[in-house]
Protein backbone atom coordinates (compact mmCIF):
# COMPACT_ATOMS: atom_id res chain seq x y z
CA UNK A 1 0.00 0.00 0.00
CA UNK A 2 1.50 3.33 -1.08
CA UNK A 3 2.07 6.11 1.46
CA UNK A 4 -0.43 8.39 -0.31
CA UNK A 5 -3.20 5.76 -0.14
CA UNK A 6 -2.38 4.97 3.47
CA UNK A 7 -2.61 8.62 4.50
CA UNK A 8 -6.19 8.92 3.20
CA UNK A 9 -7.43 5.54 4.44
CA UNK A 10 -8.85 4.94 7.86
CA UNK A 11 -10.72 2.02 9.49
CA UNK A 12 -14.50 2.12 9.44
CA UNK A 13 -16.81 0.03 11.63
CA UNK A 14 -20.40 0.23 10.30
CA UNK A 15 -21.95 -1.57 13.29
CA UNK A 16 -20.35 0.78 15.83
CA UNK A 17 -21.25 3.85 13.80
CA UNK A 18 -24.85 2.70 13.41
CA UNK A 19 -25.20 2.00 17.14
CA UNK A 20 -24.10 5.56 18.02
CA UNK A 21 -26.03 7.37 15.28
CA UNK A 22 -29.42 5.62 15.04
CA UNK A 23 -31.09 8.73 16.47
CA UNK A 24 -29.82 10.90 13.59
CA UNK A 25 -31.90 11.70 10.54
CA UNK A 26 -30.53 10.64 7.11
CA UNK A 27 -29.52 14.27 6.53
CA UNK A 28 -27.68 14.50 9.85
CA UNK A 29 -26.01 11.14 9.20
CA UNK A 30 -24.65 12.40 5.86
CA UNK A 31 -23.40 15.64 7.42
CA UNK A 32 -21.61 13.74 10.17
CA UNK A 33 -19.93 11.38 7.70
CA UNK A 34 -18.62 14.25 5.57
CA UNK A 35 -17.25 16.06 8.60
CA UNK A 36 -15.40 12.91 9.68
CA UNK A 37 -13.97 12.40 6.16
CA UNK A 38 -12.69 15.99 6.11
CA UNK A 39 -11.22 15.58 9.60
CA UNK A 40 -9.29 12.46 8.56
CA UNK A 41 -8.20 13.86 5.18
CA UNK A 42 -6.79 17.11 6.60
CA UNK A 43 -5.68 15.52 9.90
CA UNK A 44 -6.90 18.61 11.72
CA UNK A 45 -9.85 19.54 13.96
CA UNK A 46 -12.85 21.24 12.37
CA UNK A 47 -13.21 25.04 12.25
CA UNK A 48 -16.02 26.52 14.32
CA UNK A 49 -17.26 28.79 11.52
CA UNK A 50 -20.64 27.61 10.23
CA UNK A 51 -19.80 29.06 6.81
CA UNK A 52 -16.62 26.96 6.67
CA UNK A 53 -18.50 23.87 7.85
CA UNK A 54 -21.15 24.38 5.17
CA UNK A 55 -18.39 24.37 2.54
CA UNK A 56 -16.95 21.18 3.96
CA UNK A 57 -20.31 19.41 3.88
CA UNK A 58 -21.56 21.03 0.66
CA UNK A 59 -24.79 22.43 2.06
CA UNK A 60 -26.24 25.78 3.12
CA UNK A 61 -25.27 27.59 6.31
CA UNK A 62 -28.89 27.28 7.48
CA UNK A 63 -28.71 23.48 7.38
CA UNK A 64 -25.52 23.51 9.48
CA UNK A 65 -27.13 25.84 12.01
CA UNK A 66 -30.23 23.64 12.24
CA UNK A 67 -28.19 20.50 12.92
CA UNK A 68 -25.25 21.91 14.89
CA UNK A 69 -26.49 20.79 18.29
CA UNK A 70 -27.38 17.27 17.11
CA UNK A 71 -23.97 16.66 15.56
CA UNK A 72 -21.25 19.04 16.76
CA UNK A 73 -22.26 19.16 20.41
CA UNK A 74 -23.01 15.43 20.52
CA UNK A 75 -19.90 14.01 18.84
CA UNK A 76 -17.22 16.72 19.01
CA UNK A 77 -15.48 18.61 21.79
CA UNK A 78 -15.29 22.37 21.31
CA UNK A 79 -12.17 24.09 22.60
CA UNK A 80 -9.85 26.87 21.47
CA UNK A 81 -12.16 27.76 18.60
CA UNK A 82 -12.05 24.25 17.05
CA UNK A 83 -14.04 21.01 17.14
CA UNK A 84 -12.09 17.90 18.18
CA UNK A 85 -13.15 14.27 17.68
CA UNK A 86 -11.73 11.74 20.17
CA UNK A 87 -11.88 8.62 17.95
CA UNK A 88 -10.45 10.44 14.92
CA UNK A 89 -7.55 11.72 17.01
CA UNK A 90 -6.79 8.22 18.28
CA UNK A 91 -6.72 6.80 14.74
CA UNK A 92 -4.52 9.65 13.47
CA UNK A 93 -2.08 9.17 16.35
CA UNK A 94 -1.87 5.47 15.52
CA UNK A 95 -1.24 6.23 11.83
CA UNK A 96 1.52 8.70 12.71
CA UNK A 97 3.21 6.12 14.95
CA UNK A 98 2.98 3.50 12.22
CA UNK A 99 4.43 5.92 9.67
CA UNK A 100 7.37 6.74 11.96
CA UNK A 101 8.12 3.01 12.45
CA UNK A 102 8.12 2.44 8.70
CA UNK A 103 10.51 5.35 8.16
CA UNK A 104 12.91 4.05 10.81
CA UNK A 105 12.93 0.58 9.23
CA UNK A 106 13.50 2.00 5.74
CA UNK A 107 16.30 4.22 7.00
CA UNK A 108 18.12 1.28 8.62
CA UNK A 109 17.78 -0.82 5.46
CA UNK A 110 19.14 2.01 3.29
CA UNK A 111 22.17 2.50 5.56
CA UNK A 112 22.91 -1.21 5.44
CA UNK A 113 22.76 -1.29 1.63
CA UNK A 114 25.05 1.73 1.27
CA UNK A 115 27.47 0.27 3.78
CA UNK A 116 27.90 -2.84 1.61
CA UNK A 117 28.35 -0.70 -1.50
CA UNK A 118 31.07 1.35 0.18
CA UNK A 119 32.92 -1.80 1.27
CA UNK A 120 32.85 -3.20 -2.28
CA UNK A 121 34.13 0.05 -3.73
CA UNK A 122 37.05 0.14 -1.28
CA UNK A 123 38.03 -3.47 -1.98
CA UNK A 124 37.93 -2.97 -5.76
CA UNK A 125 39.87 0.28 -5.57
CA UNK A 126 42.66 -1.20 -3.45
CA UNK A 127 43.23 -4.02 -5.97
CA UNK A 128 43.60 -1.73 -8.97
CA UNK A 129 46.85 -0.32 -10.34
CA UNK A 130 47.65 3.23 -9.31
CA UNK A 131 46.52 4.72 -12.62
CA UNK A 132 43.20 2.92 -12.52
CA UNK A 133 42.75 3.95 -8.91
CA UNK A 134 43.19 7.64 -9.79
CA UNK A 135 40.80 7.27 -12.71
CA UNK A 136 38.18 5.60 -10.52
CA UNK A 137 38.58 8.28 -7.84
CA UNK A 138 38.05 11.00 -10.41
CA UNK A 139 34.96 9.28 -11.73
CA UNK A 140 33.57 8.84 -8.22
CA UNK A 141 34.08 12.52 -7.47
CA UNK A 142 32.34 13.47 -10.72
CA UNK A 143 29.42 11.18 -9.91
CA UNK A 144 29.21 12.53 -6.37
CA UNK A 145 29.17 16.11 -7.66
CA UNK A 146 26.36 15.20 -10.04
CA UNK A 147 24.46 13.57 -7.20
CA UNK A 148 24.97 16.65 -5.03
CA UNK A 149 23.70 18.91 -7.82
CA UNK A 150 20.64 16.74 -8.35
CA UNK A 151 19.99 16.62 -4.61
CA UNK A 152 20.26 20.40 -4.34
CA UNK A 153 17.94 20.82 -7.31
CA UNK A 154 15.39 18.54 -5.68
CA UNK A 155 15.60 20.45 -2.41
CA UNK A 156 15.04 23.72 -4.23
CA UNK A 157 11.96 22.34 -6.01
CA UNK A 158 8.67 22.15 -4.13
CA UNK A 159 6.91 18.88 -4.89
CA UNK A 160 3.21 18.73 -5.72
CA UNK A 161 1.16 18.16 -2.55
CA UNK A 162 -0.48 14.73 -2.49
CA UNK A 163 -3.99 16.16 -2.15
CA UNK A 164 -3.67 18.44 -5.22
CA UNK A 165 -4.55 17.14 -8.70
CA UNK A 166 -2.06 17.26 -11.59
CA UNK A 167 -4.22 19.71 -13.58
CA UNK A 168 -4.63 22.09 -10.64
CA UNK A 169 -0.90 22.00 -9.88
CA UNK A 170 -0.06 22.69 -13.54
CA UNK A 171 -2.40 25.72 -13.65
CA UNK A 172 -1.10 26.95 -10.28
CA UNK A 173 2.54 26.82 -11.42
CA UNK A 174 1.61 28.59 -14.67
CA UNK A 175 -0.09 31.40 -12.72
CA UNK A 176 2.81 31.81 -10.29
CA UNK A 177 5.29 31.89 -13.19
CA UNK A 178 3.27 34.57 -14.98
CA UNK A 179 3.15 36.61 -11.78
CA UNK A 180 6.89 36.01 -11.23
CA UNK A 181 6.02 34.59 -7.83
CA UNK A 182 8.09 31.52 -6.87
CA UNK A 183 6.41 28.51 -5.26
CA UNK A 184 7.99 27.78 -1.89
CA UNK A 185 6.99 25.48 0.91
CA UNK A 186 5.97 28.54 2.89
CA UNK A 187 3.53 29.50 0.13
CA UNK A 188 2.03 25.99 0.14
CA UNK A 189 1.71 26.06 3.94
CA UNK A 190 -0.10 29.42 3.84
CA UNK A 191 -2.52 28.23 1.16
CA UNK A 192 -3.16 25.03 3.13
CA UNK A 193 -3.82 26.94 6.38
CA UNK A 194 -6.14 29.48 4.77
CA UNK A 195 -7.99 26.76 2.85
CA UNK A 196 -8.66 24.96 6.11
CA UNK A 197 -10.02 28.15 7.68
CA UNK A 198 -12.36 28.57 4.69
CA UNK A 199 -13.57 24.97 4.97
CA UNK A 200 -12.20 23.92 1.57
CA UNK A 201 -9.36 21.70 0.40
CA UNK A 202 -5.94 22.88 -0.74
CA UNK A 203 -6.84 21.82 -4.29
CA UNK A 204 -9.96 23.99 -4.25
CA UNK A 205 -8.02 26.95 -2.86
CA UNK A 206 -5.51 26.71 -5.71
CA UNK A 207 -8.34 26.44 -8.24
CA UNK A 208 -9.95 29.60 -6.89
CA UNK A 209 -6.57 31.35 -6.98
CA UNK A 210 -6.11 30.39 -10.64
CA UNK A 211 -9.64 31.39 -11.67
CA UNK A 212 -9.36 34.81 -10.04
CA UNK A 213 -5.71 35.44 -10.79
CA UNK A 214 -4.78 35.70 -7.13
CA UNK A 215 -1.13 35.42 -6.20
CA UNK A 216 -2.09 34.90 -2.57
CA UNK A 217 -5.09 33.39 -0.83
CA UNK A 218 -6.99 34.29 2.35
CA UNK A 219 -9.95 32.54 3.89
CA UNK A 220 -11.68 35.86 4.60
CA UNK A 221 -11.84 36.61 0.85
CA UNK A 222 -13.76 33.41 0.17
CA UNK A 223 -15.98 33.67 3.25
CA UNK A 224 -16.82 37.28 2.33
CA UNK A 225 -17.95 36.18 -1.15
CA UNK A 226 -20.03 33.41 0.44
CA UNK A 227 -21.76 35.87 2.77
CA UNK A 228 -22.50 38.24 -0.12
CA UNK A 229 -23.90 35.36 -2.19
CA UNK A 230 -26.13 34.27 0.70
CA UNK A 231 -27.43 37.84 1.10
CA UNK A 232 -28.18 38.04 -2.65
CA UNK A 233 -30.12 34.77 -2.51
CA UNK A 234 -32.11 36.00 0.51
CA UNK A 235 -32.97 39.32 -1.21
CA UNK A 236 -34.09 37.47 -4.35
CA UNK A 237 -36.27 35.13 -2.30
CA UNK A 238 -37.90 38.06 -0.50
CA UNK A 239 -38.53 39.86 -3.81
CA UNK A 240 -40.14 36.79 -5.40
CA UNK A 241 -42.37 36.34 -2.36
CA UNK A 242 -43.31 39.99 -2.23
CA UNK A 243 -41.63 40.70 1.09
Amino acid sequence: MSQEIYDYWYPWHPARFKAKTMHLTPEQDGIYRRLIDFYMETKQPLPESHVALSRIVGCSVEIIEQNASSILEAFFEHKEGMYFHKTCNEILDDQDAHSRRRKRIASKAAKKRWSKVSENVEENASSMPEAMHKHATKQNKTKQNNVNKKTKAKKDTVQKPANVSDDTWKDFKKLRTAKKAPITQTVINIFDREAFKAGITLDQAMQISCMRGWTGFKAEWVLKDQNETDRTKQELWEWVNGQ
